[in-house]
């Protein structure tokens, strides 16, 4: 007969079996770890839209720093996928903001100008094309060059993290502002998916999140919020 010590041992090693069992049941989580995989144009001419992922990697060791997400270490894993289409739409979109009010403001002409948000930082693409209050935008993230969010809390951690783990990131870049929400909207998902993470528990958390969820870089206002039945609510 097996004294209550034993039984402990075996009940033990037992409980560690099946629950190392369900986690090698999920592709890519560990008891340790949470692998995330990716695709990005590292190269070609629309490189500068791999930076996003850059920025997703350094908030995820920021993360990782802190102990990781219900004791599991993010893993991020990006590989080039080399996309390069004719024009980088970024760099294009920018250019071109700048280039139409300046011409607008050369003939005096001040129409209203709505611009889509790849070209609506206030430095350098607003002030250098002679800023006026005829311009409407499309942004929805704080910008970090805006002096007018320099008391916010939200942009006070980003620019915190940006100086200790991204301090080759250019603030003009706004990649780098979209990368550091979107890292921050994943940990949203993984949070409540809890400690027994499957695909099941992730996706479940993922399409009921409660419509009062906000990222500290999107603009004041704005929510996010799914259910089953409506990923965009």
């Amino acid at each position: 007969m097996l004294n209550r010590y034993q039984v402990a041992a075996l009940s033990a090693l037992l409980l560690g079996s099946l629950t190392a069992q369900a986690v090698a049941e999920t592709a890519g989580i560990t008891a340790s770890e949470i692998k995330i995989g990716q695709n990005a144009p590292f190269s070609g001419s629309a490189s500068v839209y791999g930076q996003i992922s850059t920025a997703e990697t350094d908030y995820f060791k920021m993360i990782n720093d802190q102990g990781g997400i219900n004791g599991r270490k993010i893993v991020h894993i990006a590989l080039d996928d080399g996309y390069s289409p004719l024009y980088s739409s970024m760099q294009a979109c920018r250019n071109s903001s700048v280039m139409s009010i300046r011409k607008a403001a050369d003939i005096d002409w001040h129409p209203l100008y709505i611009i889509d948000s790849n070209g609506t930082l206030v430095k350098p693409a607003l002030t250098s094309s002679g800023i006026d209050k005829s311009v409407m935008t499309a942004q929805y993230l704080k910008d970090p060059t805006d002096p007018g969010w320099n008391d916010d809390p939200g942009m006070k951690e980003f620019l915190a993290w940006r100086a200790k783990y991204a301090p080759e990131s250019d603030l003009a870049n706004p990649v780098w502002v979209y990368g550091y929400p979107m890292a921050q909207a994943l940990l949203v998902v993984l949070k409540p998916a809890g400690k027994d993470l499957t695909r099941e528990s992730f996706t479940h958390a993922a399409t009921n999140l409660p419509d009062t969820t906000t990222l500290p870089m999107v603009l004041p206002g704005i929510k996010i919020g799914t259910s089953p039945t409506d990923y965009r609510r």
